[in-house]
């Protein structure tokens, strides 16, 4: 079976190491167990199989994470996804639209899509935004929380928010330093992430940046699905900077609504980083409008029992 792998929150003229996923463009989905054997082979960040509808410009996406499990949105997955079908149809590249349908059974946002606007090698993601953040009360939690972050629980600015529909924590920290600094107890967040009481999906960790020309600075841990650090995450997004509009009490401002973001991969990496984005966003549609650009790194081919991995397209992007 072929895929492409597509890097994604890089930007032109800097040095971005940009967020892998593997992704195959089919004619029908293989089984689920298939896609989730091949997101395991590949262990890439997210493994995202892509499929055509009957209507011009939509697609259908559904997205398995490095645990073999389906992920309900990823965002670098879809830049990628989009960057790929790109390839195949330039004629989009001015000023073109497409729509990716999500999986509807996780009831992500109403119509479980998200648009991408592409303006030549710029693309914007339209997706939900999460305006209804949670605060987390228990104080057990942020004891947990602490020891798996390894820090006290003094540089947590309380209260984290959990992210309802994308299951997210929104962890922000006091100062950049402390952020930039983290070097996690990854089993311990993970049993975090899947047992007990405080299960989540992703933990968000952000910061007013202290790095000229950003707004704000995140580092994604997801130990749960088998990613302890995320390199670059659009879907967190979704609920981080709802937090910086909607819940800081001494954030940007109540008027702020474009944000330059970074991610610093790897924490204290010289002259690199992992990616960077633009956001907006629009309270009023509960949606963040993601941008950024990706680029296509390689093309791999693994081996899938034929009958069970569907019909994939005999024609990939050039390479």
């Amino acid at each position: 079976m072929e895929f492409h792998e597509i890097k994604a929150f890089t930007r032109k003229g800097l040095n971005v190491i940009g967020n892998p996923a593997t992704v195959a463009i089919v004619d029908e989905f293989p089984s689920d167990e298939d896609m989730g054997r091949a997101a395991r082979k590949l262990a890439s960040p997210m493994t995202t199989f892509v499929r055509a509808t009957e209507n011009k410009g939509v697609y259908d996406i559904r997205h398995f994470s490095p645990d073999g499990d389906e992920c309900h949105v990823c965002g670098h997955a879809t830049m990628a996804a989009v960057e790929l079908l790109l390839r195949e149809n330039p004629e989009f590249r001015d000023n073109g639209k497409l729509t990716m349908k999500m999986n509807p059974k996780f009831g992500v946002s109403a119509k479980s899509e998200i648009i991408a606007d592409i303006d030549g090698d710029n693309i914007s993601l339209h997706m939900p935004a999460i305006i209804d953040l949670q605060p987390m009360t228990d104080p057990a939690f942020y004891k947990e929380l602490a020891a798996g972050l390894r820090v006290p629980e003094e540089e947590i600015e309380k209260p984290v928010f959990f992210a309802p529909r994308v299951r997210d924590l929104v962890v922000r920290f006091k100062s950049a330093e402390t952020l930039l600094a983290l070097e996690p107890d990854f089993p311990r967040l993970k049993q975090m992430a899947i047992e007990g009481k405080y299960q989540h999906e992703g933990l968000m960790g952000t910061a007013k940046s202290i790095i000229d020309g950003y707004d704000v600075i995140n580092r994604v841990f997801l130990p749960g699905i088998d990613v302890d650090e995320d390199i670059a995450c659009g879907s967190g997004n979704c609920s981080v900077i709802p937090y910086w509009v909607v819940k800081s009490q001494d954030g940007f401002g109540p008027e702020k609504r474009d944000f330059k973001v970074i991610y610093p991969y790897p924490p204290g990496g010289e002259g690199t980083c992992g990616g960077v984005q633009d956001l907006h966003l629009d309270v009023d549609k509960a949606e963040i409008t993601l941008t950024g650009q990706a680029f296509y790194a390689k093309n791999i081919k693994i081996d899938l029992p034929q009958q069970e991995s569907g019909r994939e397209r005999q024609n990939g992007p050039r390479p």
